[in-house]
């Protein structure tokens, strides 16, 4: 596995991580701006769960809109995190600022946590590589209705699965063990604490230089 100093070369601790991520955004998505709530009520909602896998997010600033999904679902092949994420690496003309997200706490709140800025294509090769297939799909169609699938027969447009039942609502990934993926994200936690430490300022200030002066 790379070594996450290698994708990550700096990191801001304990920030308003809400505050951060908007100044960033303003910075560098023109439109669909609104997309920023719903990141929002997902961080807030994120903050106060109790479920550790909802404390590590993956966060993507784009031109045309933000996304926003825990590292959890990303590092699941077949999930709809890991096919968005897919889906705007081969957006090679954007202009993508992304970031992993730590949330540490709330408090009247004000999201408190440390933030990860990453190269996208580097996370996305990071991804691609060590990414787990599960051992079953499930599908959810627009009329509630779910299936289980083999990977297999998922995989590209399914064509024949949207012409037998419809229109694909969610796909969820089935593993029979999680173990592996919890202890491929833990040595990814592990790996961010080498990750040196920046200035939050000095980073928001060359966004607005442009890509090709941000530090």
């Amino acid at each position: 596995m790379k070594r996450m100093d290698a994708i990550m070369t700096r990191k801001f601790e304990n920030i308003d991580i809400l505050h951060v991520l908007r100044r960033i955004m303003e910075q560098n998505t023109a439109h669909y701006q609104m997309d920023f709530q719903y990141d929002e009520n997902i961080i807030r909602k994120n903050a106060l769960s109790d479920d550790k896998h909802d404390k590590t997010l993956f966060w993507l600033s784009r031109p045309c809109g933000t996304n926003c999904y825990t590292e959890w679902e990303i590092f699941q092949k077949d999930s709809w995190a890991y096919t968005v994420i897919q889906h705007h690496a081969e957006q090679e003309s954007e202009h993508k600022l992304s970031c992993v997200v730590e949330l540490t706490g709330i408090k009247k709140d004000l999201v408190r946590g440390n933030l990860y800025p990453v190269d996208y294509m580097e996370y996305w090769t990071d991804v691609q590589k060590h990414a787990l297939s599960p051992d079953m799909v499930e599908v959810t169609f627009e009329n509630k209705e779910t299936r289980i699938f083999l990977p297999s027969e998922v995989d590209g447009s399914c064509l024949w699965i949207k012409s037998r039942y419809g229109p694909i609502e969610q796909k969820k990934p089935v593993f029979s063990d999680t173990v592996p993926l919890e202890r491929l994200l833990e040595v990814r936690k592990t790996g961010r604490v080498s990750v040196p430490a920046g200035n939050i300022e000095r980073y928001i200030h060359s966004i607005r230089k442009g890509p090709n002066k941000i530090q």
